[in-house]
């Protein structure tokens, strides 16, 4: 289901054959060209030798970087130690399976642990960091062509475990959800059966591992993205509202009231996009697709004090399949790894876009996260055929 929901259909006929693929780790770079001659790297073949010392120390619980580049469709989200914790994805050519494991990369980019499995396979899931230092896991697929999943997990970082709460009343992929006061969070729409989306909100207490229907959105969408404002609200926007068709309508959600509004629209339809919260709390909106064949280079900016969208700068590329895909750091930057076959960076206030590093192959369903030390974690994703591209970059965000 994940990838016939989430890719072209023209796209849809992968390849049969397995793509000899490379890894490659780049750490303390500082050339934003991304050229071999400047950028010390360490490249992991498949089936070859590491050009230099691999990156298994040698304990059992320690991984190689090559093993946890093998997934799409995962989550990574920074812990309050700077670690990131890697989650689930599917982790076939073709995304026909999903995974049980997870992972913790250490904050200075090094080295990477093995952490306690879940307790079924998830992809196309969404996850939060929680105040209390834990990570709430909602949600998505057990792999391509299965039924959505209602579950919820709790990976707790003190004592490295995972822990289940109560389920969803609605089982769905291609939601979107925000955290809200009191570690609680919103779920809201998403793909719940073939050509079926749902307009249904719930709300999950991870203090008491309860949930309880809140107010549904006004329209049943898919592939939207959701992000908590600096004031305690929601916004959710574009999104499938139909097959192949994107909106460009906004809403907000005040829990508050539990209660949705309409806000000023953007100036493009796009579903399969991402947004992130700016320094300032104004919020950037980012690429997208009208119809899942026109992908969008274009950004917005939505601004919480006017409740309208102004144009942000343009990505170098058109880029799309972007959940969990960039990342906003200080100074107004927004790091870019998702969804293309680059990694840009964004400087709203200067209205433009940088090159960090050419990857040469498309990266959708790839992840960009911050980790310790100013360096950004951008792993994973599949490609034109739905291949997985083995990936890892760790990049410095100066």
């Amino acid at each position: 289901m994940l990838v016939a929901a989430l890719y072209p259909p023209s796209m849809r006929r992968s390849a049969v054959g397995f793509s000899f693929l490379c890894l490659v780790l780049c750490v303390g770079c500082t050339d934003r060209g991304g050229s071999s001659e400047t950028n010390p790297r360490t490249t992991v073949e498949d089936g070859g030798e590491a050009s230099s010392p691999d990156t298994t120390i040698g304990r059992d619980s320690e991984v190689s970087f090559k093993t946890l580049s093998e997934r799409a469709a995962h989550t990574a989200t920074r812990l309050s130690s700077g670690d990131v914790l890697v989650v689930g994805g599917c982790v076939t050519d073709g995304c026909s399976a999903a995974t049980v494991e997870t992972f913790i990369v250490s904050s200075d980019g090094t080295s990477v642990v093995r952490g306690p499995d879940l307790s079924g396979p998830r992809d196309g899931h969404t996850a939060h960091a929680l105040a209390n230092g834990s990570v709430v896991l909602i949600a998505g697929y057990a792999g391509e062509g299965r039924p959505p999943l209602a579950s919820i997990e709790v990976f707790d970082a003190e004592s490295g475990t995972i822990r289940s709460l109560a389920e969803l009343t609605v089982p769905r992929g291609g939601h979107a959800s925000a955290l809200l006061s009191g570690d609680r969070v919103l779920v809201v729409g998403g793909w719940i059966a073939r050509r079926t989306f749902s307009s249904s909100a719930e709300i999950i207490d991870t203090a008491t591992g309860s949930v309880f229907e809140a107010a549904p959105l006004p329209v049943a969408l898919h592939a939207m993205d959701a992000v908590a404002l600096a004031d305690g609200r929601v916004l959710v926007t574009g999104g499938q509202v139909d097959v192949e068709t994107g909106t460009n309508r906004a809403w907000l959600y005040d829990s508050s009231s539990d209660a949705w509004s309409e806000t000023g629209g953007m100036a493009d339809r796009r579903f399969k996009h991402l947004s992130v919260i700016l320094p300032d709390g104004r919020v950037l909106v980012i690429g997208g697709t009208t119809d899942d064949r026109e992908i969008l280079s274009t950004t917005e900016i939505y601004d919480p004090a006017s409740g309208s969208f102004t144009a942000g700068p343009d990505l170098l590329e058109p880029r799309y399949k972007l959940p969990g895909g960039a990342v906003a750091v200080a100074a107004g930057k927004v790091f870019v790894g998702g969804g293309g076959r680059t990694i840009e960076a964004l400087d709203v206030d200067e209205g433009i876009s940088i090159l960090i590093e050419d990857l040469e192959t498309q990266g959708s369903f790839a992840t960009t996260t911050a980790l310790g030390d100013g360096l950004i974690l951008v792993l994973g994703g599949y490609d034109q055929s739905i291949d997985l591209r083995r990936r890892v970059r760790i990049v410095p965000t100066v």
